[in-house]
């Protein structure tokens, strides 16, 4: 195997092994109780990452791993809901309605 070929081989297989992001996704969403409400300021947390809802009821997390996680909803320290999503595409959108 010539040089130039073999070490083009090895940057590409440690380019893609050493990318932390190479299966990592977006998931988006709005949080909202029974009645439609937006909840505000509410901490939404999958795996280690986290985001806090706005106004609106909305958040972001990136870099979440793909396959089934675990989503947590709390306000302060009271868990409001927990259950498990499967991350599967590049962008995931999870509205999650609190009872």
């Amino acid at each position: 195997m010539k040089p130039i070929l073999l070490i083009s081989i090895i940057v590409t297989t440690l380019l893609i092994v050493l990318n932390p992001y190479a299966e990592a996704a977006i998931v988006s969403g709005e949080v909202k109780n029974a009645d439609g409400r937006p909840v505000r300021e509410a901490t939404v947390t999958i795996g280690n990452k986290f985001d806090f809802t706005d106004v609106d009821g909305r958040y972001r997390i990136k870099d979440v791993p793909t396959g089934e996680q675990k989503i947590q909803i709390k306000k302060g320290q009271t868990i409001l809901k927990e259950e498990v999503i499967d991350v599967k595409e590049p962008k995931v959108n999870i509205n999650v309605t609190i009872p």
